[in-house]
């Protein structure tokens, strides 16, 4: 299974999964995300000790060294389960991107998978020789074209 498709089905896994699933989806982002034999053995010794937000921030910053994050726990209100978001951002951003899921490290988890998605994805587009990565370039003609990759104009 190609990356791209291994973080798209994580993704649909942690944005479905309850507290119950935490371990399970842990070793799934490990087996994705974290490269160093290592983090592995620390992220395994967090599993063990059932602190799963203390593995989710160890396979974020692995995975996104350079990025920061925040999250927490929302409100109790009275007829919606608490939930739990995680913040993503990457400096000079103008915002952060909110992921929301049952529990902290879930929520961390899944601004871990999107972040990488991302990055990875425009990291694929601007080795683009054509657009180098704004999904569009000038003709010849002096006309505005989509490239290949079928991103939005800006």
């Amino acid at each position: 299974m190609a990356e791209c498709d291994e973080l798209q089905e994580l993704e649909l896994r942690l944005a479905a999964a309850g507290p119950r699933d935490e371990a399970q989806l842990i070793d799934a982002a490990a087996r994705v995300l974290l490269r160093e034999a290592a983090d592995r053995a620390r992220l395994r010794s967090f599993r063990d000790a059932d602190a799963f937000a203390d593995g989710a921030m160890l396979v974020y910053r692995a995975a996104l060294p350079d990025s920061g994050f925040q999250f927490g726990l929302g409100p109790r209100l009275a007829a919606r389960p608490r939930t739990a978001t995680a913040l993503a951002w990457q400096l000079g951003d103008t915002c952060a991107m909110p992921y929301r899921a049952a529990t902290p490290a879930l929520a961390l988890l899944r601004a871990t998978v999107n972040e990488t998605a991302r990055l990875r994805e425009a990291n694929a587009m601007a080795a683009c020789p054509t657009c180098r990565g704004l999904g569009w370039y000038i003709t010849a003609d002096n006309r505005k074209q989509m490239c290949r990759h079928g991103r939005g104009s800006a």
